[in-house]
């Protein structure tokens, strides 16, 4: 067995037949630099090889010896080649790719492939062995499970699948880091030429198997200077090590009452999932929490964390603080301005003049506030009736009052955009302190604006449905388009002008136009529709047989005002699908990286493998998404309540 310079953790497999009861394998050798023999596993003894920092290579035997009380000893060599670090990688023989795996970490190693054909167009791959005995298998199953996996790759990336395994594959030698392995655990490296039909032209090679290192952590420390809130903390975190990668959290101290540490950090991780990444930080980070309660003991954690491994990196570090006391929420006064204001919208701050205090708000038409009463009561009834409406949605779900009053009120200074206002129209901007139950405890805030005259801009887009599909014939064209079955998928393409800058777009069931009106469905499709569709490409929706639609689009000018709003109603029927094959053009329009040269178009030169058998210090994401849980609800960016859709 030859080893590289760089060293590891190898193995070597053994097989006794009739083996007895009573029986043992022991390894044994004279070399000083095979070390930590592991016979944990039965079939297998695995071995620390130290690394060589000589200029000549070395080697050895490691005897296996298996003992038993009916008979004499059995025994056999392994010879051991650890190369030397000056040198060279070996030439090619005849097999069709060199492989040298070296600067073997416990998370990382680099792999050196050279082909032998240096024009050759090939994939080489890395996985851990439990992975490869997973999803492969055999080495005859090999062809059909990288066909597969490339199929969704292309998909993935909004490709056809001859210009993916065109960018994916490569030629020449690759030397190539990866990072985000498993500690102590077996990986091999495989490689296979391909064509750019995923047609073998070599063997499929294994090259290679090697073990991880064991994880050790790191000395990373910390120390967080924190100035508490009654809701609030703001944290300043310096790491001992500036290039560490780290996190930061709080957490209540009764939370942690009789965990350890490492309770803690696999907690937070555990309760994060795969979100931790967005919250990895390094340097000396500044963090304000919020959301926290009042007059509460609390911890600042911090502990260094991999991203790329999934796994923390070092010991938790615990701060202790306690937040402050709420004011008096009857005392509390509000400083509130409409800015920029338009004829549909306007920017909105409301600033307390106590930040500890939770407050309502929200923006009503003069004549419904009047309607209500034009007082502090008719406030409270509307604002209740927000609440029920969502609170009817929900209780079904178990969500208390408490807890949707929870979705409404806020702390602090709020800024938002209030959207999807009648032009030339007098609104109040309102705000009141409130109780967990949403009983206004001060006297509403209000401050009066007035939309801005609609200015009509020639800034248009059509929202055209030039052919559609069924969902069972392109299931049946390509796997990949499943889920569709019994609709008909309907693509709808953009002709912007170009005054048009951005456009939304919305598609209502039946003839809306002629049951509420141009002026309802304007606004109706300024509410419900997303934004952004200049960068979208194409945008594809499922909808059923032999039943009228309603495409609406809007179009905006680059100074901010709509044009025309685009209205087509739309019968999809059997009888009027387009063959299926049609469908790639628009699926590839819709999916990432459609839209750029081909040149810009980067795939990732490596297939994403699951993690197995994760030590102590990895996250377990298996079961972190409960599906069983309440769908969620909060507010989108212009501070409206949302409602999440069930899937």
């Amino acid at each position: 067995m030859t080893v590289p310079c760089s060293g590891g953790i190898f193995s070597v497999a053994y097989e006794i037949v009739n083996p007895s009861e009573n029986g043992d394998v022991l390894a044994h050798t004279e070399a000083d630099w095979i070390t930590d023999f592991d016979y944990s596993v039965f079939g297998e003894v695995k071995f620390l090889v130290e690394e060589n920092i000589g200029k000549d290579k070395r080697e050895s035997v490691i005897f296996l010896e298996y003992e038993y009380s009916e008979g004499e000893s059995l025994e056999f060599g392994v010879k051991i080649v650890q190369e030397a670090a000056g040198d060279l990688p070996p030439e090619p023989d005849d097999d069709p790719f060199t492989i040298e795996v070296y600067e073997i970490g416990a998370t990382s190693a680099k792999v050196k492939t050279t082909p032998l054909d240096m024009e050759l167009t090939y994939t080489s791959q890395l996985m851990t062995k439990a992975d490869f005995e997973y999803q492969v298998g055999d080495v005859d199953n090999a062809q059909q499970w990288l066909r597969e996996t490339f199929e969704y790759m292309a998909y993935s990336y909004g490709m056809t699948f001859y210009d993916f395994m065109k960018a994916f594959l490569i030629s020449g030698v690759e030397d190539y880091p990866y990072t985000g392995l498993l500690p102590e655990t077996e990986h091999i490296v495989f490689a296979v030429g391909l064509d750019y039909e995923c047609n073998f032209t070599t063997e499929f090679y294994i090259g290679a198997n090697f073990f991880t290192m064991e994880f050790t952590l790191t000395d990373l420390s910390f120390t967080m200077d924190v100035v508490p809130e009654a809701r609030t903390a703001f944290v300043v975190t310096t790491p001992s090590d500036m290039t560490a990668n780290y996190v930061v959290f709080p957490i209540m101290q009764s939370d942690c009452a009789g965990l350890s540490d490492e309770d803690i950090i696999q907690s937070i991780i555990d309760a994060y999932s795969m979100f931790i990444e967005v919250y990895v930080v390094y340097g000396i980070n500044e963090r304000n929490f919020t959301g926290l309660e009042p007059d509460t003991d609390y911890y600042a954690l911090a502990f260094g964390f991999e991203p790329s491994a999934f796994m923390y990196t070092s010991n938790l570090h615990k701060e202790p603080f306690t937040t402050l006391n709420t004011g008096d929420p009857t005392k509390v006064t509000f400083d509130i301005s409409a800015d920029r204001i338009s004829a549909y919208f306007a920017d909105i701050t409301v600033k307390p003049s106590d930040a500890s205090v939770f407050y309502l708000y929200n923006v009503i038409q003069k004549s419904l506030y009047e309607s209500y009463g034009g007082d502090k009561d008719a406030l409270q009834r509307y604002s209740d009736e927000l609440i029920d409406e969502l609170y009817q949605d929900y209780v079904g779900y178990g969500y208390t009052w408490e807890e949707i009053v929870e979705q409404f009120y806020v702390a602090g200074e709020t800024t938002f955009t209030a959207e999807c206002l009648v032009p030339e129209t007098e609104y109040y901007v309102w705000a009141a302190t409130c109780d967990e139950q949403g009983v206004f405890l001060s006297e509403p805030a209000l401050v009066p604006f007035v939309t801005e005259q609609h200015v009509p801009s020639d800034a248009y887009v059509p929202g055209i449905v030039d052919e559609y599909f069924d969902g069972y014939e392109i299931a049946e064209y390509n796997p990949l388009y499943g889920g569709y079955q019994g609709m008909v998928v309907v693509p709808i393409v953009y002709e912007p002008n170009d005054s048009a800058v951005d456009w939304c777009v919305s598609v209502f069931q039946g003839d809306v136009v002629a049951m509420y009106g141009e002026d309802d469905v304007f606004l109706s499709t300024l509410e419900s529709s997303q934004w952004g569709q200049n960068i979208v490409g194409i945008p594809t929706f499922a909808l059923m047989y032999d039943q009228p639609y309603t495409v609406t689009t809007i179009a905006v000018d680059e100074d901010g005002n709509y044009g025309e709003m685009y209205h087509q109603v739309y019968t999809m029927t059997k009888d009027g699908v387009a063959p299926p094959e049609n469908v790639d053009y628009y699926f590839n329009q819709f999916m990432p990286y459609s839209g750029y040269p081909e040149e810009l178009k980067r795939v990732m030169p490596k297939i994403m493998c699951h993690k197995e058998d994760k030590p102590d210090c990895v996250a377990d994401t298996s079961e972190s998404l409960d599906m069983g849980e309440l769908p969620p609800i909060g507010k989108d960016s212009s501070g409206k309540i949302i409602k999440a859709d069930l899937f």
